[in-house]
C-alpha cells in the first residue's frame, strides 16, 4: 500500500509528465522505498484499477516517451475553486480550521490544478473562542447515539461600534449553576461581643441589598460588563455585586454543597442600616436602632422557593 500511495502522491505532485525510472529515483530517495521500473508501472496499473471504482475512470494519464501525469481531477478547476473559497472566506472558521479543512482538500488535487486556481491560504480573522467544527461533530455524534447535548445561550449587544458577547442565564450547560441564597444577619451587639470588634468593613448599604432581593443576578454578565467599562448595572451595585461575587467563590470551593446550612464568613460583613423592618423581606432577621448590622454568612437553596419557607430560627449564631 505504501508504494502505491507514494506513486500516486510523486505524480500528483509533478507539474508536468515524470517517467518511471524518475518515480522509482524519488522513491527510493524521498521515501526509503526500494522498487523496480516494472513494481512502478504495476503500482501505476492498481491504482487506474482501484480509480475505476472510486471516480468510474482512470486518474493517471500515460503518454508515449513522457511519462505519467493526473488526467482526472476528483474535483474540476471550478469546484475545486468554489469549495476553496468557502472554506477560506468562512467566518466560522478561524486559521486553524482553514488550514485543516485546506490540506485535506489539497489532497485530492493535483499540484498542477492547484497552480490554475485562486489558492491562498491566509486571511485576516478574528481569534475565536469557539470550534465551529468540532461543535458540529459532537452534536452530530450525539444525534447518531440518541445522547443529550449541555449547551449555553449567548447574548450580543454593541458597545462602541462593536458586537460584544454577553452571558446568558438560559442553557443547561452544567457550567450554568444558579444559586438560591439568603443572607443571615446578626445582633451588632451578640456578635461584638463573641468576636471582640472584629468586623470586616464595606460600604454595602442594607437598601441596596434590598433592592438585589428577590432579583436573578448574573455573576458573568457584570463581569463582562464591568470589562468593557459599562457600569450601568441592573438590580445591583457595585459593592453588592462584590459581595455575590465572594459568596458565589466560597460555593465553588465546597467540595460537597450543602443545602439549607449556614456558610459563615470568616469575619461578619458590617452592612450599613439605612432602612427598617417594614419592607417584608423575611431574610434580613434583625432590625432595630443601630446604625449597622453584621452579615454572619448565607444559606444556599436548591430551589427558589424554598427560602420563603425556610425556618430561619434553627440558625445557630
Amino acid at each position: 500500500m505504501d508504494r502505491l500511495y507514494y506513486t500516486y502522491l510523486i505524480i500528483k505532485e509533478s507539474l508536468d509528465y515524470i517517467p518511471a525510472i524518475e518515480i522509482k529515483g524519488q522513491l527510493e530517495e524521498k521515501y526509503r522505498i526500494k522498487v523496480d521500473v516494472k513494481t512502478v508501472y504495476q503500482a501505476i496499473k492498481n491504482i487506474n484499477e482501484l480509480s475505476k471504482y472510486i471516480y468510474q475512470k482512470e486518474i493517471i494519464k500515460t503518454k508515449h516517451r513522457k511519462g505519467y501525469t493526473i488526467n482526472e481531477e476528483f474535483f474540476n478547476d471550478g469546484q475545486i475553486q468554489y469549495l476553496w473559497d468557502s472554506i477560506l472566506y468562512n467566518n466560522d472558521l478561524d486559521q486553524k480550521e482553514v488550514n485543516i479543512l485546506l490540506t485535506k482538500l489539497q489532497t485530492l488535487s493535483s499540484n498542477k490544478q492547484l497552480s490554475r486556481i485562486q489558492n491562498q491560504t491566509i486571511r485576516q480573522n478574528d481569534i475565536r473562542n469557539y470550534d465551529l467544527l468540532l461543535n458540529m461533530t459532537t452534536i452530530i455524534k450525539a444525534i447518531n447515539e440518541k445522547k443529550n447535548i449541555y449547551f449555553k445561550y449567548v447574548n450580543y449587544e454593541i458597545k462602541r461600534n462593536r458586537l460584544v458577547e454577553i452571558s446568558n442565564i438560559h442553557g443547561n450547560h452544567q457550567d450554568n449553576k444558579e444559586f438560591y441564597i439568603s443572607f443571615v444577619l446578626g445582633k451588632m451587639a451578640d456578635v461584638m461581643q463573641i468576636l471582640d470588634n472584629k468586623l470586616m468593613h464595606s460600604s454595602i448599604i442594607m437598601s441596596e441589598l434590598k433592592k438585589a432581593c428577590g432579583k436573578r443576578i448574573s455573576i458573568d454578565a457584570v463581569e463582562i460588563k464591568l470589562k468593557i467599562d459599562d457600569l450601568c448595572l441592573h438590580n445591583i451595585t457595585l459593592p453588592v455585586y462584590a459581595l455575590l461575587k465572594k459568596c458565589f467563590n466560597m460555593i465553588k470551593e465546597e467540595k460537597n454543597i450543602n443545602y439549607e446550612q449556614l456558610i459563615r464568613f470568616e469575619k461578619p460583613i458590617d452592612i450599613n442600616a439605612q432602612c427598617d423592618n417594614r419592607g417584608g423581606y423575611n431574610v434580613f432577621q434583625y432590625y432595630g436602632e443601630t446604625s449597622s448590622f453584621p452579615l454572619v454568612g448565607f444559606v444556599m437553596f436548591n430551589g427558589k422557593d424554598v427560602p420563603y419557607k425556610y425556618d430561619y430560627n434553627k440558625i445557630k449564631l
